[in-house]
């Protein structure tokens, strides 16, 4: 819910707990990937929420090629985000 419709900090705090060693290597790492691709982390309007959800996303198999840069414009922010989504 806090990747949703928590507020900048929760945000960042779940998706940084989403990419955390422990956590996934207790829980594995082929899940988290829908969860850090989603509009609220990868174009909310705080970077280091972008941040840390460009550097988890490019940790679940499959989506270690994906280029985001979480300072650039909107539009390339959105092309990776489509390439993620579309894996």
């Amino acid at each position: 819910m806090w990747t949703l419709k928590g507020h900048a900090a929760q945000r960042a705090i779940a998706a940084w707990h989403l990419t955390w060693p422990p956590a996934v290597e207790a829980s594995g790492n082929d899940w988290q990937a829908p969860f850090l691709v989603q509009l609220q982390l990868l174009e909310a309007p705080y970077g280091v929420v972008r941040y840390i959800a460009g550097s988890g996303m490019r940790n679940p198999p499959g989506f270690e090629e994906i280029l985001y840069d979480f300072l650039s414009p909107l539009p390339e922010r959105e092309h990776a985000r489509d390439s993620a989504v579309s894996r």
